[in-house]
């Protein structure tokens, strides 16, 4: 199969897919593609000149083209392994595939699953309303931003210090109400934060939605048109809902230093509004903090290429060959770590998240609803180590084959 699709490939032409568009990382220089569907890929070395040669071409070229035009440095093998990279992200297609783009049109669902664990559901364009609010950018980003962050957080934790928190019991059904949609609205300001410091800082954020992250309800917005920023500006696009979280979370404090007869309710949605921030801050799973972390240390995909280090780790214990490196063959240290423990983070989250559902739930057919879900999510994550394991050993045959 894979044979016949590289001997179809070499008679091909290809081309940027309707709508992409390249730019360039103000740090390294190196490409950004961004596609029409906004969705942003900062890529490597190699694929960058790669993709820069297909874009600056008078004519759409063919592999035997390409191979010539990136120099001896590329094979007809690595330029197999780029194009399939490119075309598998949508960021190029042969000549016929782009027409049939062309006429099909830009699809935008307004439903979409994000792998590994999300549903995403797109309700509007936030750029307008980020546009209003720049004028709060500079409290959200920075030096400045930091400051007022971290006395939005002290102010919380000294109200809560200063009020036991109590039983849960005693809220009854109008304080859960209250505590869960006041949550869903700090979610919302959190997520609008980071589409009004993209905005502030010349991105776009192209959407904004409700989605079911692990199982558990929240908002999102789009701010991958970060990746055309540097990279201060995308670490500030990442922390800046946690930030709208520490200062927002003062007016919600606030009345914990009176006697108001709400009081307990605010309690538990200041308790829920750090552990939120906190929570967001996690770097194993893609949350803010795993975004800046990814800003901070210059690694695209972060999460694949850790999970990918680890694999390749595994691949040496048992003495079988592994897969190449990055595109400047660099890697940190700590990478196969973090790519072990973000590889366990997901079942562990789901079913902790799961546990505590079967824990919080009084009748027998929800416990049973609640079991029927761990169920199924054991099966998902035995499949997902399956496919993990085949492929470690398929790629390992496939490079040991002459």
């Amino acid at each position: 199969m894979t044979t016949v699709a590289a001997e179809d490939r070499t008679t091909m032409h290809y081309q940027l897919t309707p709508g992409t568009q390249l730019s360039r990382d103000p740090d390294t220089g190196l490409p950004v593609a961004t596609l029409a569907t906004s969705k942003s890929f900062r890529l490597g070395l190699d694929l960058g000149r790669l993709c820069d040669l297909i874009a600056e071409a008078p004519e759409p070229p063919s592999p035997a083209e390409l191979v010539i035009g990136l120099g001896p440095d590329w094979s007809h093998d690595s330029l197999e392994r780029g194009l399939t990279a490119v075309i598998g992200a949508g960021i190029v297609a042969d000549t016929q595939r782009v027409r049939e783009l062309q006429a099909a049109g830009v699809k935008s669902s307004r439903f979409a699953f994000r792998p590994p664990f999300s549903w995403q559901w797109n309700i509007l364009d936030p750029s307008s309303i980020c546009r209003r609010l720049c004028r709060v950018a500079p409290l959200l980003t920075g030096k400045t931003g930091l400051l007022a962050s971290i006395l939005g957080l002290a102010f919380q934790v000294f109200a809560l210090a200063r009020s036991p928190i109590p039983a849960a019991s005693t809220l009854g059904p109008g304080g859960f109400t209250f505590v869960g949609l006041m949550l869903l609205a700090l979610v919302a300001v959190h997520e609008l934060a980071h589409g009004v410091a993209l905005y502030a800082a010349g991105g776009r954020p192209r959407r904004m939605g409700f989605m079911l992250f692990y199982l558990t309800p929240a908002f999102f917005c789009d701010v991958s048109d970060s990746w055309r920023l540097g990279r201060k500006a995308r670490i500030d696009v990442a922390l800046a809902g946690v930030a709208s979280q520490c200062q927002v979370g003062v007016v919600t404090a606030l009345p914990l230093l009176t006697n108001l007869p709400a009081r307990g309710a605010l309690i538990w949605l200041t308790v829920f509004n750090l552990a939120s921030a906190a929570a967001n801050l996690f770097p194993l799973l893609k949350l803010d903090g795993y975004l800046a972390l990814m800003a901070g240390v210059g690694i695209p995909n972060l999460r694949a290429c850790a999970m990918e280090a680890w694999r390749n780790s595994i691949r040496r214990l048992v003495g079988l060959s592994v897969k190449p490196a990055t595109d400047d063959g660099r890697q940190p240290r700590w990478l196969p770590a973090f790519g072990a423990l973000a590889a366990g983070a997901t079942p562990v989250l789901v079913a902790a998240v799961t546990v505590a559902a079967v824990q919080a739930t009084t009748t027998a057919s929800a416990a049973a609803l609640c079991a029927v879900a761990v169920a199924v999510l054991t099966v998902w994550a035995t499949v997902r180590a399956a496919q993990g394991l085949h492929a470690i050993a398929s790629t390992s045959k496939k490079r040991e084959t002459p």
